[in-house]
């Protein structure tokens, strides 16, 4: 369905700040995903140790692709390369976009 950038800026133990991406196609156009009323990203951790589901909000309206994500207290917990991919649902379609990376750093 999408394809989306490497996340950078991410660190290790920060919480409680949005993390916004613009769902977009394979020639970078963006995707309506306002009609999905279930949307999640799964976030798992450097060599699968860990796997994070985060419930994802639209930035505006979902009509332009933007969408956000905060994780809590304890979901970021490891520096490294992480994997993602964001899963939008309504009745009877579940899509998953394509995989992208979020590159966690070291804490400060």
């Amino acid at each position: 369905m999408a394809e989306l950038n490497v996340l950078t800026g991410v660190v290790v133990g920060e919480f409680g700040q949005a993390i916004t991406q613009v769902i977009v196609d394979n020639t970078n156009t963006i995707i309506d995903v306002s009609t999905f009323t279930t949307r999640n990203v799964k976030l798992r951790s450097p060599r699968s140790l860990k796997t994070v589901t985060i419930s994802v909000s639209f930035t505006t309206d979902g009509t332009d692709g933007s969408v956000y994500f905060t994780p809590s207290d304890g979901d970021i917990d490891r520096a490294g390369l992480w994997e993602g991919q964001y899963v939008f649902e309504k009745t009877g379609v579940e899509v998953h976009t394509q995989k992208f990376e979020m590159d966690v750093e070291g804490e400060h």
